[in-house]
């Protein structure tokens, strides 16, 4: 097994985008669900990186690798397997070791002792040298297809990135305030959304759970931010809302396809009241840090977003109306909109030295 040790978080470098992106007058590729619908899966003629980053959750790891195992095996392609490390105090590199032979020499694990979600996808990613880099999470299993669903797909040249629902692994019933409106905070997302391409405004975004993009992209749009997504055990959020606007700025093209799943463990613990709650206020203050660096261009209420505090006036409104005729979900998701509120203004006054700051 190659090992790789503190491999500098600055992985991507900045290269003019190689692919040559033909697209039609609309921009729209046509639909790939018929693709997959063909049978038994084919060699692929491009191979894959995977990269999965892990941060002391060795008890999970050996699903997630098991379970690349498998896609790579029904695949029937070149498939490098990345393991980031990430600052692990666990098992982990054991639970590695145990897949090697498995993998005939294409398993690496890079070691990482600094957290940060960000920098360990940036160091797995610079491990690699396949032209197409998968992603995804170490609480999360691949379909069995899901590798050759995402080369098949990719043959087509005009097509720059995909992604695909996560389906839920509950250890828990749904509680009866749960109504699924913040989907992120327990992974499972997308479940309904049918085939479309993804766009700014879209019903959807790239996943780093459930992602795959060429690497001559991720060259040209540069790696994750550091400063944003989970440290540690602090799950911070953002990364990925950032590098999707990076994806949609440089007008790549990308699919989201319904077949391209994966299977996300959703543990007790985010199963709580509690950990919503801090989700919701973290993800506001992420989405506070992306809008100083790229402001939404809306009207703005004392350098906020106008929406945002009609949006907490209406959930305010909401949050009485449920005590007296709504359901325990009608409540807790009004209470919640009011955390990711509080959030942004939060994240606006540490970024900006409070929110009325004049904008340059």
């Amino acid at each position: 097994m190659h090992i790789i040790a503190e491999i500098n978080a600055a992985a991507c470098r900045h290269r003019p985008h190689q692919d040559t992106v033909p697209k039609d007058a609309a921009g729209t590729p046509n639909s790939y669900s018929v693709m997959h619908s063909l049978g038994t899966a084919h060699k692929a003629t491009a191979g894959i990186d995977i990269v999965l980053p892990t941060h002391n959750r060795s008890h999970l790891l050996a699903r997630a690798l098991a379970s690349v195992e498998k896609s790579r095996e029904y695949a029937d392609a070149d498939v490098h397997l990345i393991v980031v490390a990430n600052a692990c105090r666990d098992e982990t590199a054991q639970t590695v070791e145990e897949f090697r032979e498995a993998f005939g020499g294409q398993l690496t694990l890079v070691v990482r002792n600094e957290p940060g979600k960000s920098a360990a996808l940036n160091a797995g990613i610079a491990a690699g040298s396949h032209p197409i880099v998968g992603l995804f999470d170490d609480d999360e299993e691949l379909y069995e297809d899901w590798i050759d669903v995402a080369l098949r797909v990719l043959e087509d040249p005009s097509l720059d990135f995909v992604g695909g629902p996560c389906v839920g692994n509950w250890q828990l019933p749904k509680p009866d305030w749960y109504s699924g409106h913040y989907p992120a905070i327990v992974g499972e997302i997308g479940l309904s959304t049918p085939e479309h391409q993804f766009t700014a405004d879209g019903p959807s975004m790239l996943m780093g759970g459930n992602g795959v993009i060429r690497r001559s992209l991720l060259n040209e749009v540069g790696g994750y931010r550091s400063d944003l997504g989970p440290v540690g055990t602090k799950h911070m959020t953002g990364e990925d809302r950032d590098m999707f606007n990076r994806l949609i700025d440089a007008g790549a093209i990308g699919r989201f396809l319904p077949q391209l799943k994966i299977l996300h463990h959703v543990p007790a613990e985010r199963i709580s009241k509690s950990y919503h709650r801090r989700w919701c206020l973290r993800d506001g203050q992420a989405h506070a840090q992306l809008d100083s660096a790229r402001p939404e261009q809306v009207p703005r209420l004392f350098g906020l977003p106008r929406y945002r505090i009609g949006g907490a006036m209406y959930a305010a409104l909401a949050l009485v109306r449920s005590m007296i005729t709504g359901s325990p979900a009608e409540h807790f998701d009004a209470e919640l909109s009011l955390w990711h509120t509080a959030g942004f203004v939060s994240g606006a006054w540490s970024n900006r030295g409070g929110p009325w700051r004049k904008r340059r």
